[in-house]
């Protein structure tokens, strides 16, 4: 069944396909609780991929106390016949300042004639997609690293969202490069507030 969602002007929609996925995450960049429609939907013709990178300057370290130069984020890439499946939220125009600065190595791309299992009414909705600079073809271990902290927080935001959620999830997203994935440990900021949407 499709679900309809109204939005007023002065809305946004955002889906979130990473670390959105965990509402909680959401509601820090937001600044308050979510208390708008959400949707379970899909974007036809994307799926996930660990490819989006964001500079770490030393923000986040190994167990061993090493930064990598880089972190990895999931990313989204074309892919036809696909289905990305993800969370649409509702957002004031206003709040997309604060979400564009949080996935500032990503752009944003209107899905609202892509999603599939929800419809928007009065406004569009966006994706972030990172910028070309900002994506490695084969990133090597000590210059790029993926955290498991973020793992973590996506793995939350997935078992809040079911098993057939779940399900559609991996059969969307590339598998984890694992020999990337450290132990991370936060030097600075909030483990909640940050990209790879």
């Amino acid at each position: 069944m499709l679900r309809t969602i109204a939005m007023h002007a002065d809305e946004r929609a955002i889906f979130g396909y990473g670390s959105l996925l965990l509402k909680r995450s959401m509601e820090k960049t937001l600044g308050r609780a979510y208390r708008q429609p959400l949707a379970i939907c899909g974007v036809r013709g994307w799926r996930r991929s660990w490819d989006a990178f964001m500079p770490n300057a030393g923000k986040y370290v190994d167990e061993s106390g090493i930064a990598p130069a880089n972190i990895i984020y999931l990313n989204v890439r074309p892919a036809p016949g696909a289905l990305l499946n993800g969370v649409l939220y509702v957002v004031p125009q206003a709040a997309m300042t604060d979400f564009d600065s949080r996935e500032w190595v990503y752009g944003r791309i209107e899905v609202t004639e892509l999603l599939s299992g929800v419809e928007v009414r009065g406004g569009n909705a966006w994706m972030y997609a990172a910028k070309p600079e900002f994506v490695v073809a084969q990133p090597r271990r000590g210059d790029y690293a993926i955290r498991q902290t973020y793992i973590d927080v996506v793995q939350e935001g997935l078992r809040e969202l079911g098993q057939e959620f779940r399900d559609g999830y991996r059969a969307s997203t590339d598998v984890v490069p694992a020999e990337l994935v450290i132990r991370d440990v936060q030097t600075s900021g909030d483990s909640l507030h940050f990209g790879g949407t």
